[in-house]
């Protein structure tokens, strides 16, 4: 199974074109979060590095949005300033690597007071060049993504940013989170060798995954890299979703990436390198990981380059028709290309073979509608992690061990369910926040 992770930088020009989004109704965690973005990628636009202060600042309001600091008061004065403490790697015993990527590299470590067990994630800046200095602010967004989450059972939880003084690759700052391991879900597939998983615990671990998708969609977050190596398996063969390094708001002004994610599991609209792309990015991939779990190996859309992935996905599913194809937002040259596909297709009868792939003997037709509904090429009429949920093969198998937290026990409800219409950046209320934390 491939791991290779794909990027791809967002130029300055396609940055000035655009305006966060507006007019839609987000919740007070989402407003925050997409706040806390823009402050990080305005310090990126402008080429300074972020400070020590500036970067406990960052920690604090992040803190803020994961309910570990009460909100500031609503004095109508402007807050003291206080110097802020922030741990320190020091507090915890280094117990070994336990994973390592292109981004980063994670170590196990115990807190020495406590003896609480927990992971500790320090990026790389000299992975890329290009992208320099960007361990900090990378590693600020991830908190504040895994914060935001409210520690939902089907996410990994997020304790804190810590000062590390003996990292010289990001500025001297790590990324202390729940420790869940030592397997991840690409790890216990490759054991079983090609054996699929009995159904019934395929659709217990595709009911917290998408549980734990529709909680950071909640507060639009989508992941933009979910596949069976980010997925981390705990006891009784629980799975949690991590590594939300790539991840991005749907409401920040402007991601640091619009292309994301790992080939085998992106979604025809980020193979497009369709620049608005959204949560539904997140169903796709998670369609992916379930046909793996049901079939014990992944569908044949491993492609040399994007484009050739592309193909092989519409070999499988068929070429979309005229209004989806639209709705992905392709590159006019690829109009030929595809019109010329779909009419072959045509022409000989081409059908939708997902359930060739798939037969009713290692997934149930309550099964498959869930999976063709995630495998769906159209974003728009893409099954939602939500909406998949709510489908019969999850309603009509209620006695399935389920996670403990409903997708509103989340961070929102430490804001009492407030939803707020935001337009711009942030609403006057997450502005009047942020300036109370800078202050």
């Amino acid at each position: 199974m491939s791991e290779a992770t794909t990027t791809m930088d967002v130029d300055a020009g396609t940055r000035a074109k655009r305006a966060a989004t507006g007019g839609e109704e987000r919740t007070v965690v989402a407003s925050r979060v997409a706040a806390i973005c823009d402050m990080i990628e305005h310090h990126r636009e402008a080429g300074k590095p972020l400070t020590s202060s500036q970067v406990a600042t960052i920690s604090s309001m992040i803190d803020d949005v994961a309910g570990t600091k009460a909100p500031p008061p609503r004095t109508g004065r402007r807050s003291s300033k206080k110097k802020r403490c922030m741990i320190s790697v020091g507090s915890y015993e280094d117990e070994g690597v336990v994973g390592e990527g292109r981004f980063g590299v994670v170590f196990r470590a115990r807190h020495r007071g406590t003896g609480q067990d927990a992971a500790v994630k320090s990026y790389r800046s000299d992975y890329d060049d290009s992208i320099k200095d960007d361990g900090t602010r990378m590693l600020l967004r991830e908190a504040c993504f895994m914060a935001a989450c409210g520690a939902h059972p089907s996410v990994v939880g997020f304790h804190a940013v810590a000062c590390n003084p003996w990292s010289s690759n990001n500025g001297g700052y790590s990324l202390v989170m729940e420790y869940v391991g030592p397997s991840n879900l690409g790890q216990v597939l490759d054991d079983r060798e090609g054996r699929p998983l009995p159904e019934a615990e395929a659709r217990r671990m595709m009911r917290q995954l998408l549980d734990g998708a529709a909680a950071m969609h909640q507060h639009g977050i989508v992941h933009r890299d979910i596949k069976p190596g980010n997925i981390l398996v705990v006891a009784d063969n629980n799975v949690k979703i991590g590594d939300l390094g790539l991840a991005k708001s749907m409401h920040e002004k402007a991601a640091p990436f619009f292309m994301a994610g790992t080939r085998g599991y992106m979604a025809p609209e980020m193979l497009l390198w369709t620049e608005d792309h959204d949560a539904a990015v997140d169903a796709w991939s998670l369609g992916c990981v379930m046909a793996e779990l049901v079939t014990g190996k992944m569908l044949p859309f491993e492609g040399k380059d994007e484009m050739d992935q592309l193909y092989k996905i519409f070999d499988v599913v068929g070429v979309p028709g005229k209004r989806a194809w639209r709705a992905m937002k392709p590159h006019e040259d690829l109009d030929d290309d595809v019109q010329q596909w779909r009419a072959r297709q045509r022409r000989l009868g081409h059908r939708n073979r997902l359930r060739e792939m798939v037969p009713e003997e290692v997934l149930s037709r309550d099964g498959f509608e869930v999976l063709k509904g995630l495998l769906t090429t159209d974003p728009k009429k893409r099954l939602t992690a939500a909406d998949a949920l709510r489908c019969p093969w999850f309603a009509n198998n209620s006695n399935d061990d389920v996670v403990d937290t409903p997708v509103a026990d989340t961070a929102a409800s430490r804001f009492q369910g407030q939803q707020v219409v935001v337009t711009g950046l942030a609403d006057r209320h997450v502005i009047r926040w942020a300036c109370a934390r800078i202050s």
